[in-house]
């Protein structure tokens, strides 16, 4: 039974299987926003397809239970044909001390019996030129009257396919490490302000860190056509009162810190008593500015 179990998930076609359901399920977590409240969701797709949604866990479809069991199960899968190409690069190696029999012959399945009447002298020194121009120096056995020639390439090419499995390995348990054990929220912070309070998507979860991350500037840059060209935040990291980083945070340039990574997410008007808009003048360059109070 645990054979059968082991060849199970030690499977070529369970690998692809898994890898296509994660890859359509990836899709589906694209297609529904994520993060959001449950009544968003109830506005969206209504009430019904809402507690569907909300059963599967489709708001943070990444961190749902039933996205980490196919993750986990993937995990399992490829250390098990780890442990499989291990075993049979371990055979292939040993299998090279030939004691000269025909068991070989038996387990290959490319193998061919044919008949010739020359001297056994010139069929050995014809396998050996055969087997010398395809593979390489042969090892000739001779016993009795049966001659055993032995040549092999490669031996050790198994190698990198057992890297390639123990990366995918590594980067699987990473992922699972993310998912079971990390997490991922959003914090607002004004210019201007700090916090370290972080609430989680899709929940009113909270996580007070053990530092605190102040804004001390905020900024746009647009182009000529008044598109944005940079977002642009300064921040501090704070432990207590005492200023232990600065840093700026760019687009697909985070801040890391202790194992956590912040991004910018989105900006717009908060917290202003009043503000000012300034329009400038496409040809003269002359500017005009007004101040708006709430």
């Amino acid at each position: 039974m645990m054979r059968i179990l082991y060849r199970g998930l030690a499977s070529a076609r369970l690998t692809l299987f898994l890898f296509l359901i994660l890859a359509v399920t990836s899709i589906l977590g694209t297609l529904v926003q994520q993060g959001f409240p449950r009544k968003h969701y109830e506005d969206v797709y209504g009430p019904a397809l809402s507690l569907l949604l909300e059963f599967f866990h489709v708001s943070d479809l990444y961190h749902s239970w039933w996205f980490t069991g196919l993750f986990l199960l993937l995990a399992i899968n490829v250390a098990a044909c780890t442990t499989r190409q291990i075993s049979r690069f371990l055979r292939q190696v040993r299998s090279g001390d030939r004691n000269g029999d025909d068991r070989v012959f038996q387990r290959v399945p490319t193998t061919r019996v044919f008949q010739s009447r020359s001297p056994i002298d010139d069929m050995r020194r014809q396998s050996r030129t055969l087997l010398l121009s395809l593979v390489g120096e042969p090892t000739m056995i001779c016993r009795e009257e049966t001659t055993y020639l032995y040549a092999e390439r490669g031996r050790y090419a198994g190698v990198g396919m057992i890297g390639i499995h123990i990366s995918v390995l590594l980067i699987l348990a990473g992922g699972l490490i993310g998912t079971i054990w990390g997490f991922s929220g959003q914090m607002r912070i004004d210019e201007g302000t700090s916090s370290n309070i972080v609430r989680f998507f899709g929940s009113d979860q909270t996580r007070v860190l053990p530092f605190t991350i102040a804004c001390d500037d905020f900024s746009v840059a647009l182009y000529e056509n008044g598109m944005p060209r940079e977002y642009r935040s300064d921040v501090t990291v704070l432990e207590g009162e005492k200023k232990v980083l600065s840093a700026t945070i760019r687009v697909n340039e985070p801040l890391k810190y202790k194992g956590l990574k912040f991004c910018q997410a989105t900006y717009g008007i908060a917290g202003a008593g009043s503000f000012k808009v300034v329009a400038r003048h496409a040809e003269t360059g002359k500017e005009v500015s007004l101040t708006l109070d709430p």
